[in-house]
């Protein structure tokens, strides 16, 4: 919002993506610079991020945020145990420790995107037995028709990591089954930050998670686990397989 410039342009370049594109929150700073000085029929590069996520079954990763839940070196840590798993991380993840089905939660575009809060929602249907205990979170870039990268866990390491979204507890999706996940990134109460919620719901279960680290309602809102709904007819995601 410092930015003066004496007269409109006919592109803008700028490297507005954080972790899983949110993450330091500077694409606010992208939209009001498109909007005060891109000249009609100009053009942004890049010009449009695609969110994915993938189920983490590599339930290592589940003991390895359990480390305060028991008790270690004799003191009880267990009144923080939950603390990790409230917590959204940029973390490596590779191809091997997701599902082999990702999911769409759907597109930004450079041109029109608007929302300070945003929420993002998805499905697949895993083609088998899957037990999985977080989601893993990245992004792929239009840079310009024809040009495009994906920060995502299978393809080659850029700087951009994953993010690691935990889930309090392991769960199991049967065969065929729908697995359905929403994603809401909202601006955290630091200064470009971003707050993190996202739930995941099978056919017998849902955890709705919440990120504390910065000011969301982690003691007044934890996890909970309840019924999914139906699923609605119509609702976009990926087959089975």
């Amino acid at each position: 919002d410092r930015l003066q410039l004496p007269d409109e342009v006919d592109v803008i370049v700028s490297e507005w993506m954080g972790h899983f594109v949110f993450q330091e929150r500077m694409i606010d700073a992208l939209v009001l610079v498109r909007d005060r000085y891109l000249a009609e029929g100009g053009v942004m590069i890049p010009e449009k991020v695609s969110l994915k996520v993938g189920l983490v079954t590599d339930l290592a990763l589940h003991q390895e945020l359990g480390f305060f839940r028991t008790r270690r070196y004799g003191i009880d840590f267990r009144l923080v145990g939950d603390w990790p798993f409230h917590r959204a991380m940029p973390r490596r993840i590779s191809g091997g420790q997701i599902a082999e089905s990702d999911v769409w939660l759907g597109d930004i575009d450079a041109y029109t995107h608007r929302h300070a809060a945003q929420e993002f929602e998805g499905y697949t249907y895993v083609p088998k037995t899957t037990r999985f205990c977080a989601l893993c979170g990245w992004f792929e870039c239009q840079v310009i028709p024809g040009l495009s990268f994906s920060t995502g866990p299978r393809a080659p390491r850029t700087h951009w990591k994953q993010m690691l979204l935990p889930l309090a507890e392991p769960m199991t999706a049967e065969a065929g089954e729908r697995v359905s996940i929403r994603v809401l990134p909202k601006p955290g109460e630091v200064e470009e930050s971003t707050a993190w919620r996202w739930s995941v719901s099978t056919a017998g279960k849902c955890q709705e998670m919440n990120d504390s680290l910065y000011g969301t309602e982690f003691c007044e809102a934890p996890t909970r686990e309840r019924s999914a709904s139906p699923p609605v007819p119509g609702d976009r995601g990926n087959p089975l397989g």
